[in-house]
């Protein structure tokens, strides 16, 4: 199985993003020791994307998050694939 990286959102750093119910400024984000490479939706250029975890209970999110310039933030969820 393929992982792709979706993006859902380029924001503003504090801007309201909802994952699964979970607004990600409301959580710690801990590393989970992945990096993976996005790609900048406007200027096509290619960013380290850090993988985190933001969890409240049992529900857990995991997403990439890449600053693309000074506190504008491309957010990106796995996509798996069988291609």
């Amino acid at each position: 199985m393929k992982t792709k990286w979706k993006k859902i959102k380029v924001i503003t750093s504090g801007d309201r993003l909802e994952i699964n119910g979970l607004n990600i400024w409301d959580y710690e984000w801990r590393y989970t020791g992945k990096i993976v490479t996005i790609k900048d939706p406007i200027y096509k250029k290619f960013h380290k994307g850090i993988v985190y975890e933001i969890s409240d209970g049992d529900l857990k999110v995991i997403f990439a998050a890449a600053e693309f310039s000074n506190s504008i933030f491309g957010i990106y969820i796995e996509k798996k694939s069988w291609f």
